[in-house]
């Protein structure tokens, strides 16, 4: 069984994982028993899966969600989000 996945889903995909992962990414997403699979390694990610200039540190003071939404509206981001998380 899989679902579809949302338009945003796909498209953060398509946006910053590497074209080497992105197919991976995409085919276990959609699969409730595999996506657990994308969510986890989104939330503890090798570097290597990113497009390198989308990485920016942050710093722990500023990693809770208070912190991390200032930090985006800050350089222009709306006042809402979409996150995939585990």
């Amino acid at each position: 069984m899989s679902f579809s996945l949302a338009p945003q889903e796909e498209a953060t995909i398509r946006a910053f994982i590497v074209r080497e992962r992105r197919d991976r990414f995409l085919e276990l997403l959609p699969n409730p028993k595999q996506r657990h699979k994308i969510t986890e390694s989104l939330a503890h990610p090798n570097p290597a899966w990113f497009e390198s200039h989308f990485l920016k540190p942050i710093p722990p003071s500023q990693s809770d969600a208070a912190g991390i939404a200032k930090l985006l509206r800050s350089k222009g981001a709306g006042k809402t989000c979409w996150a995939i998380s585990e």
